[in-house]
């Protein structure tokens, strides 16, 4: 659209001085000039209100489909362009009609309705609009689904806890039932040195365990553990052939802090319904619950390096040592400097000392991998050995714990 001035017209005159009687804009045109002036002002001025009218179905039409969020924007763009016209209106107004025609349509295309940039390539889009639209898609999406998008949230919230991260993992047990040091079941017990063999599949379910037991403590946190096909499989011995028992779902739970130096502890138990022995042997397993007890290691943590650092301290300290001894064996026996570097190598002696106490303390936080089996998904391990035991009642109110021997462990693939 061309401009109502002749690009030769002067460039307008402003006065400063309020009290001057000279107009403040002088215009040289003609009267012919003056009335195309009118004639396009009302032009635009229709065009404006054209534009007003297609934002108003624009955004009834996005309303009916998007309920919530989108009408809200839609509606303060349109007011935006509005308020853009009505600028575009008061510069042509004041003689600036030669940039109204492209400021009004470049108002138009700065809509946040859906509909605005679909009409256009998404490489016609500026920065600021192609966010405009995405996000104004993914606003429609999520109000039509009544779902909120924000997936970095949701997966924080669903991120497992240090405790949570058994839920639904299925182990292999292999119980080795035979006298252990410190047992106090009856002498007699397993002095053959036989031992029971016993495998089983167990599931650490996420579902709670309501049975209270004091080997879990209180069933708040406890858990179900499921016996996969309640079956118990007795391994052969030289006399007679595997044997199959049934076993009955217990319970599961971490206790946080309750093993060596803070570690955590994993309890879990099972039940037998009949004692279980070869024929003849000496060593039983009892009927009722059997209690399990191992480290549990979380491992979806950065280790802190802190072993690495001790054992690299250790090192450079016996390079020291080598080097103090060789010189040591250079000096003289009555030697002043022989003397001094006896006091340091005996330094170093204590400060490595120190440090190996340091490293086994770290070693038991942080064990080594070959002393662990880890879950199939990796973000938790277990010892790989545990102790076992059973509940003997001797009174009314005393309960003691006969240690029955140990268990091994090792994850299997399906998870229920």
């Amino acid at each position: 659209m061309q401009s109502p001035l002749p690009n030769t017209c002067p460039r307008p005159a402003i006065r400063q001085n309020a009290k001057s009687t000279t107009p403040p804009f002088q215009l040289h045109a003609s009267s012919n000039d003056n009335d195309d002036d009118e004639a396009e002002m009302e032009r635009m001025r229709q065009e404006i209100e054209d534009m007003r009218r297609e934002a108003l179905q624009r955004i009834n039409s996005l309303s009916s489909k998007v309920p919530a969020v989108v009408p809200a924007a839609a509606a303060a763009a349109a007011a935006a362009t509005t308020t853009n016209a009505a600028k575009d209106t008061r510069r042509n107004t004041l003689g600036m009609g030669g940039r109204s025609s492209s400021s009004s349509y470049s108002s138009a295309s700065r809509g946040t309705t859906v509909a605005d940039v679909k009409e256009r390539d998404v490489d016609e889009l500026s920065e600021g609009e192609y966010f405009e639209k995405r996000i104004l898609e993914r606003q429609a999406t999520d109000a039509a689904s009544g779902s909120v998008s924000h997936d970095k949230i949701t997966a924080f919230m669903e991120r497992k806890t240090d405790c949570d991260l058994l839920d639904g993992t299925s182990w292999k047990v292999l119980l080795n039932i035979g006298r252990e040091p410190g047992t106090w079941m009856p002498k007699t017990w397993g002095v053959s040195g036989d031992r029971l063999l016993l495998n089983l599949e167990v599931c650490f379910s996420s579902d709670q365990h309501y049975e209270r037991d004091d080997f879990l403590g209180s069933a708040g946190g406890a858990k179900a553990c499921r016996a996969v096909e309640s079956r118990l499989t007795m391994g052969p011995n030289m006399s007679e052939g595997s044997r199959t028992f049934r076993v009955l779902d217990g319970g599961w739970r971490i206790g946080e802090g309750e093993g060596p130096l803070g570690t955590d502890l994993l309890r879990f138990y099972v039940e037998i319904e009949e004692d279980i022995s070869h024929s003849g042997g000496d060593v039983y397993c009892p009927a009722g619950r059997i209690y399990c007890t191992c480290g549990y290691f979380p491992m979806n943590h950065a280790p802190d390096g802190k072993k690495l650092e001790l054992r690299r301290k250790l090192d450079r300290l016996g390079v020291k040592h080598d080097d103090l001894q060789s010189e040591i064996e250079k000096e003289g026996i009555f030697s002043l400097k022989r003397v001094k570097m006896t006091k340091q190598m005996f330094d170093i002696n204590m400060e490595a000392q120190n440090l190996r106490k340091q490293l086994t303390a770290v070693s038991v936080t942080d064990p080594d991998k070959s002393l662990l089996k880890f879950s199939r998904k990796g973000n938790v391990a277990l010892t790989k050995e545990g102790g076992v035991c059973c509940k003997v009642k001797k009174s009314a109110v005393t309960t003691e714990y006969h240690i029955l021997g140990k268990f091994g462990l090792g994850a299997v693939d399906h998870e229920h």
